[in-house]
């Protein structure tokens, strides 16, 4: 973080976001996919956080890990602080906060904060934040949202009591079969060809300069 910092210290509106404690790894998909698709610069997590061998993350991030800057912390707390220090304004969102963000200036470099799944921010992360805002939400969806959740839970809540012990594993959800094709060779080794570029070689294989010691 503190070398993207430097190597970018001339560009202007730079925009972070940074997660507190989010542990679900389809959550930090979703923040990352939305992320990216808002054009933030990087995402900032706690090392013990992110699930980086998590198919579930990679899954609803939808190939964005790739597209966007991760930078991961050891404490979000302190890397806050420090980016203060280089002029950023960190605006977390908290449901309890009155204002809205919408109606913000927006100008500058931003740390744009979310938090936890079950308590949301932090009291010691809100008091080093220069502003708080909450997501506004029309109240005349929550009937329809309510009752989505519902229809979810009821679908997860079947799925759970059917009795799967007789079950056999299935790579796929229909009864078919996968046809494969004969592997067939269609380019040969030819090391004389492949090393003809090489800068050093010797018996037939590529010379490369020592980066460890023995005693190592």
């Amino acid at each position: 973080l503190k070398d993207y910092i430097k190597n970018n210290e001339t560009k202007k509106n730079i925009t972070l976001v940074a997660l507190e404690d989010v542990t679900d790894p389809r959550n930090i998909g979703s923040i990352i996919r939305s992320a990216v698709s808002f054009n933030m610069d990087g995402l900032i997590i706690k090392e013990r956080s992110f699930p980086s061998e998590s198919k579930l993350l990679y899954k609803s991030a939808s190939g964005c890990t790739e597209l966007i800057n991760i930078f991961q912390v050891s404490n979000i707390n302190t890397t806050l602080k420090y980016l203060k220090s280089k002029n950023f304004w960190v605006s977390g969102f908290d449901s309890e906060s009155k204002k809205d963000f919408t109606k913000h200036d927006w100008k500058g470099n931003n740390v744009l904060l979310f938090g936890s799944e079950n308590y949301g921010l932090a009291y010691q992360i809100k008091k080093n934040s220069d502003f708080l805002f909450r997501i506004n939400i029309n109240k005349k969806s929550f009937p329809s949202l309510k009752k989505e959740l519902e229809s979810i839970l009821e679908l997860v809540a079947k799925m759970d009591s059917v009795n799967t012990d007789s079950v056999v594993p299935m790579s796929h959800p229909l009864d078919i079969s996968q046809p494969l094709r004969k592997d067939k060779i269609t380019e040969k080794n030819d090391r004389k060809n492949l090393q003809k570029n090489a800068p050093l070689k010797k018996a037939g294989l590529f010379m490369v300069p020592k980066v460890i010691d023995e005693d190592a």
